[in-house]
Formats: C-alpha cells, structure tokens, sequence
C-alpha cells in the first residue's frame, strides 16, 4: 500500500496548562468552604461533603501537563490520535485565537453524530492551517470558542 505524505502536521495539547498562582488557590479554597459551610448551614450534610471532596480532589486530578495530540492533513482527509477522518464526514473548521495559543476545531460526523476534534496549533502557523484545511472544507467564520471553554480558560479550571 502506498505511503501518504501529510501536508501538514503537527503535535500539541488539545488543551492548555494553566498556571495557577497561590491566589487562585485560596480563592478557590474560599469558594469551596463557603459552598459546604452553607451546606452545613442548611444541613445539607451530603453538599458540603461533596464540596469538600471537589475542593480536596480537583486540585490534585487537574495539575498535570495535558499530553500531546497529534495531528495529520492530507489530500483525502486528516489523521487525529490514529483516527482517520476523511473530509466527506466533514461540515468545517474554525481558529480561535486567545491572548496566549490558538485552537483549531474540525466539525465532523461519525455515523450520524457530530463530533468536534479540538486541538492547539502549536508552532504551526495558523494561516498556513487555515489555507490548507480551506481547500477541503468550509471555515465557519460564524463560530467561535464555545461559552464553557471561555470560562474555564478564564478561570483556569
């Protein structure tokens, strides 16, 4: 079988690692505690035990370096993570831009769900991603970063 050769590549997280500072910790901390003391204000017992435990566990499960992505664009379709996506399933792509990277998402449907690959770009320079993938399927200039991803990354959740 023949080898393909990409015309684009490229690895990087699908999301960042935010750097949290000590503020940001006793922030939260704050905002645990004041959740489970209403709990335990209104006897909710089960609450503030929740609250607790996500104060005690988020920190530990969430400070770690997301791992590398890595992703393929070739004439046919892409390769993301050893899946291949051939650009007929595809509907189209966007670029966020924020204050410190830039993610690619890719619209596709796997059967009749639609599912969105979201990746960073990483040093891949995002005009030559958009001219690329622009020849195979549409931008959706209309769409954007999704409200949920806004506040995570403005919060560093």
């Amino acid at each position: 079988m023949e080898k393909l050769t990409p015309i684009l590549s490229w690895s990087a997280p699908s999301h960042p690692k935010h750097n949290r500072t000590m503020r940001w910790y006793v922030v939260f901390f704050i905002i645990i505690l004041s959740f489970a003391s209403y709990g335990a204000y209104t006897e909710n017992w089960i609450f503030s035990l929740l609250m607790l435990l996500c104060g005690l566990l988020y920190p530990l499960l969430h400070d770690h370096i997301p791992p590398e992505k890595r992703i393929e664009i070739f004439l046919q379709g892409f390769l993301f993570e050893g899946t291949i996506i051939r650009w007929d399933n595809c509907t189209g792509f966007w670029l966020v831009p924020t204050p410190f990277y830039t993610e690619l998402h890719i619209e596709f449907f796997e059967g009749k769900q639609q599912k969105t690959v979201k990746i960073q770009t990483g040093d891949t320079d995002a005009t030559a991603i958009r001219l690329q993938i622009a020849r195979f399927i549409p931008e959706l200039s209309d769409r954007g970063e999704w409200f949920i991803d806004s506040i995570i990354r403005i919060c560093k959740l």
